[in-house]
Parts: structure tokens; C-alpha cells; sequence
């Protein structure tokens, strides 16, 4: 009977510390050519989106895309990046759960538009993964938003800047 209480008490212990767990690196290759140019400002609009842990998250995977893909090279151009997530479709119920995510970006140098984007991301989580549905639920979005940003850190290297 103490076995199986001590092994309820750290069973459930560990559950807990389960959310705690960060999210894995955002892997992208680096950019071949580099924009000369930074980023002085960084404005985020989350939109409908009504989770604060999403909207961070979707937050901190764009700038490490941008980071990590070394697509600025720090020139004399000084740069707003401006992203609003306009909408994020929710998976229904399912064994294999899609998220979308859909966000436009917006490019501005000395109140000038350079660049506009709209990026469409998408996120999957399967039962292998996460046996519980919302937490299902909750990858395939958090998948989707990564998506969205790798997607815009990989269409701005492509299409550079005016």
C-alpha cells in the first residue's frame, strides 16, 4: 500500500512539472544571403487570440526564427517589424488534430511600407503523441504558429527587401 501511494505522489509530481518542460529550439537553417538591416522595433498584435501563454509563444519562436536564420546582418537600415495574428482556427476533435494559423507581417523603414506578408502556418499532433485531447490540442497549435514563423523567416530571405 506504500508503494503504490508513493508512487501515486510522484506519478502526480511529475505530471505537474510536466507544463514546466520548454518547448524545443526552432531549427532553420541560415539565411544564404543576409538583408543589412535591423530590427529596432518589434510590435505583436495577438489578435482574437485569448491565451497569453499562446501569444508569447508565438511571440518568442519569431524572433528566434530571426535569430536563428541570421537574416539581418546589422547594416544601417533601421527597421519595425509589425505582426498581427489574424486568425488561429482551433483543431476540432479528432485523433489527428490540425491548427492553422494565419498572421500578416508588415515591414516599416522610416514610417515607409517595404514589405507585406500574409503567412499561413499549420500544425499537426497526433494520439502518439498526447493521448489527451486539449493538450492535443494545444500542440497542433503551438505547431502552428511555429510553422507561421518559419514560414515568414523563410519567405522574407527569399523576397529581401526593396
Amino acid at each position: 500500500m506504500k508503494r503504490r501511494a508513493f508512487a501515486a505522489l510522484l506519478f502526480s509530481a511529475l505530471a505537474a512539472c510536466a507544463d514546466a518542460v520548454p518547448p524545443p529550439e526552432i531549427e532553420i537553417a541560415p539565411a544564404l544571403r543576409q538583408i543589412e538591416a535591423r530590427v529596432v522595433e518589434w510590435r505583436f498584435d495577438p489578435g482574437t487570440l485569448d491565451s497569453p501563454a499562446l501569444a508569447a509563444e508565438w511571440e518568442r519562436v519569431l524572433r528566434q526564427a530571426l535569430d536563428k536564420s541570421k537574416l539581418f546582418g546589422g547594416g544601417g537600415r533601421r527597421l519595425v517589424l509589425n505582426a498581427r495574428l489574424i486568425r488561429l482556427e482551433r483543431p476540432g476533435f479528432g485523433l489527428d488534430m490540425t491548427a492553422r494559423a494565419v498572421a500578416a507581417y508588415r515591414l516599416y523603414e522610416d514610417g515607409r511600407l517595404l514589405r507585406e506578408f500574409q503567412i499561413e502556418g499549420f500544425g499537426l499532433a497526433g494520439i502518439r503523441e498526447e493521448n489527451d485531447g486539449p493538450e492535443r490540442a494545444r500542440l497542433a497549435l503551438r505547431r502552428a504558429l511555429r510553422d507561421n514563423a518559419l514560414r515568414f523567416a523563410t519567405e522574407l530571405a527569399e523576397r529581401g527587401l526593396p
